[in-house]
């Protein structure tokens, strides 16, 4: 395998990492307690305690719940993990593209704010945790959107050829649909209470998209990789 090639499928595999969410609560108690500041709605602390770290709340009354941590959860789709891939990877593939530069730092941002929201527990609480973790959220939520579009524009800088055309259609628009449902997800598995069924089905989606555009980019990956070209 060759270096370049190498390096587009780590890319790939760090794009499905970004993409995909599925978390497994060890039960372990690593963080601090957490405070419950009941001048903020209780509601959205525990909706984004929850989404970030794992947390349940105990209802005081009818407008009120105290919040808590459930666990130390890991992410068997890191998004740590899948910035590093890309990281690597863009390392490979770079001379490619110019584009991929920029896709690098992008990449660099977003691991440096997943990792600012895997430590926030420990060093701040109650309301402050909330908001700090949720805008941080926000932004690698960004990062991760744009390393795809970043990669995808990219490849389709690399395959200009008109023969090419609809690859880059295909590529697109199984993009376009990857990175709505990354969204779609996020905000679904932030509003917890919503339905855990319908957070099911929307990840499915998303990963049967994701599963789309990796088959469609694999159909030209020696193009991409510069390894084969149009006779």
């Amino acid at each position: 395998m060759s270096s370049r090639k190498l390096g587009l499928y780590l890319i790939l595999v760090g794009i499905v990492l970004l993409a995909l969410k599925l978390t497994i609560n060890t039960g372990l108690k690593l963080y601090p307690e957490y405070k419950t500041d009941y001048k903020v709605g209780s509601e959205f602390q525990a909706y984004t305690v929850n989404y970030f770290y794992g947390a349940n709340g105990v209802s005081m009354d009818e407008a009120t719940l105290d919040v808590y941590y459930t666990g130390f959860r890991i992410d068997l789709f890191s998004n740590i993990v899948g910035y590093i891939l890309v990281i690597i990877g863009v390392g490979k593939l770079k001379d490619v593209s110019r584009v991929l530069s920029l896709t690098k730092m992008i990449a660099i941002v977003g691991l440096a704010l997943s990792v600012v929201i895997e430590v926030l527990p420990f060093v701040l609480n109650g309301y402050k945790l909330c908001y700090v973790a949720l805008f941080t959220g926000i932004a690698e939520l960004f990062a991760a959107v744009s390393v795809g579009y970043l990669f995808v524009y990219a490849i389709c800088t690399i395959l200009d050829d008109v023969a090419f055309k609809s690859d880059r259609a295909y590529i697109g628009m199984s993009y376009i649909g990857m990175a709505i449902l990354m969204i779609v997800v996020a905000f679904v598995g932030w509003v917890s209470a919503v339905s855990i069924i319908l957070l099911g089905f929307y990840s499915l989606v998303c990963a049967f998209v994701t599963g789309l555009l990796l088959f469609n980019i694999l159909k030209v990956k020696d193009y991409i990789t510069r390894e084969r070209g149009l006779e």
